[in-house]
């Protein structure tokens, strides 16, 4: 019958059972204290349950009620500092929505709040880290690159380990189109960090980061990081990263052949976004959904997940996804015979990549305008771009998609009587695709060179 004892153990009960993932009990044990602070009159007590209540729902996917405890904890708290996190917690809420300007907006408001003698504090290095990952949504990897090196300069040489390796991973993440390298490197050392502290939890987000960079070097690899993601995040029942790597899974497997395989992990993938409201995957699962179906031959299904993909991709302002849609539209053209259509989506397409200096994404673009080219009989037109996605693919060392565009190259090449280079080009995609292990591109590949007379 001592409330305030009882509101003590409880609110410690609940922050070990959080710091444990054991969500249902901790969401329980918050609860509870949350009607004894609110009998005691305790507000600022009242702010730090609903802070952790709101922590604990948002990570098991409760997006909407999390964000309804951080507004309640804003009106409980007076600290300065503690202001700023709510800020940025919502802000986090925000960006799974996929509404950036109100995530970049909470995160304004959360910096403005800091005092002058924290504005390199942990914090600072937090709401930095927030909004560069927001920015990099958003395809301002230039803003994203800013914060996300500025974050890391505050923490590196501290003890506050989760926060070096969330920037490293975060910057991993914006590089790794550009600067795939340099990408690996930061994502590698905040990996050693994690792993040497221990947080399994933030390790299997940098497991999931490195997989997508092999994913163009080396699949076997690649496979078995989302795989080891996806037990973590199933273990401790974080819904949203189940989701993703779900669908990274069945990327794997659409490169591999596998498309039945793929279709069923985006689905999977699809279901659950749906069910957080996280909109940025949802359209992520509808292009994914389309490339698949394009690839079995359902040209039916592939443009309507793909419009759909579109349309919340234009909704949320997702420009990288904007331009994967009309990327993978134009694809869908070609397969009906209309190739002026796809190089009118692939000029919408290469307004976006320029944009935001996506350097892989402008390779699969003018991929998608030689092939084009090709379908009008404009030889010329098609090499040259061919052979400018080629020159992107080999400096981004992207192994996989620059196996494929030999490919195409070498048909062109064929076809204009350059015998020789066509086979060169063939033997290369061929070797590629042997050591990324890809035995139904090795034999498409095969196929082709016998078709080449020899010198």
């Amino acid at each position: 019958d001592d409330h305030a004892k009882a509101l003590d153990y409880l609110v410690k009960s609940g922050d070990k059972a959080r710091a444990a993932f054991a969500n249902p009990e901790a969401i329980a044990f918050y609860r509870e204290a949350a009607q004894f602070a609110a009998q005691l009159q305790q507000t600022e007590m009242a702010a730090m349950i609903a802070e952790g209540l709101g922590d604990v729902l948002f990570h098991v996917g409760e997006s909407e009620e999390a964000l309804t405890c951080y507004q309640h904890a804003l009106t409980c708290c007076g600290e300065a500092t503690r202001l700023a996190g709510l800020h940025r917690r919502i802000a986090a809420v925000y960006e799974k929505r996929g509404d950036y300007e109100q995530a970049l907006l909470a995160c304004a408001r959360g910096l403005e709040l800091l005092p002058a003698d924290q504005q390199n504090s942990l914090e600072m290095a937090r709401l930095l880290i927030e909004r560069s990952r927001i920015y990099r949504q958003q395809g301002q990897n230039e803003n994203a690159a800013r914060d996300g090196e500025k974050g890391l300069a505050i923490v590196d040489d501290s003890t506050h380990y989760t926060e070096i390796a969330q920037a490293h991973n975060t910057l991993g993440l914006i590089y790794r189109v550009s600067e795939p390298a340099r990408a690996i490197r930061h994502l590698e050392q905040g990996l050693a960090i994690l792993e040497r502290t221990g947080n399994e939890y933030e390790a299997a987000k940098s497991y999931n980061n490195l997989a997508i960079l092999y994913y163009q070097t080396d699949l076997s690899r690649s496979i078995a990081y989302f795989e080891r993601t996806l037990a973590t995040m199933k273990r401790f029942g974080n819904v949203g990263e189940e989701a993703t790597s779900y669908m990274n899974l069945g990327t794997v497997h659409y490169a591999q052949g596998n498309y039945a395989q793929a279709i069923d992990y985006y689905q999977r993938s699809l279901t659950m976004c749906k069910q957080l409201r996280h909109n940025p995957g949802i359209a992520d699962c509808h292009i994914n959904l389309g490339e698949a179906y394009r690839a079995q031959g359902d040209l039916t299904q592939a443009i309507a997940h793909l419009e759909e993909g579109l349309r919340i991709a234009q909704d949320i302002g997702a420009q990288d996804a904007e331009a994967e849609c009309h990327r993978q539209l134009a694809e869908c053209y070609l397969e009906i015979k209309a190739p002026e259509r796809a190089l009118v989506a692939c000029e919408k397409a290469l307004v976006y990549v320029r944009s935001m200096g996506n350097r892989q994404e402008e390779a699969a673009i003018y991929r998608v305008v030689g092939k084009a080219y090709t379908e009008m009989g404009n030889s010329p037109e098609a090499l040259a771009n061919l052979e400018h996605s080629i020159t992107l693919l080999r400096e981004l060392e992207q192994e996989f998609d620059l196996g494929a565009t030999l490919c195409d190259y070498a048909r062109i090449l064929k076809e204009t009587g350059k015998l020789a280079a066509a086979r060169a080009a063939l033997a290369e995609a061929l070797a590629l695709f042997e050591k990324l292990d890809l035995p139904q591109e090795q034999e498409r590949a095969r196929a082709a060179l016998s078709e080449i007379p020899p010198a």
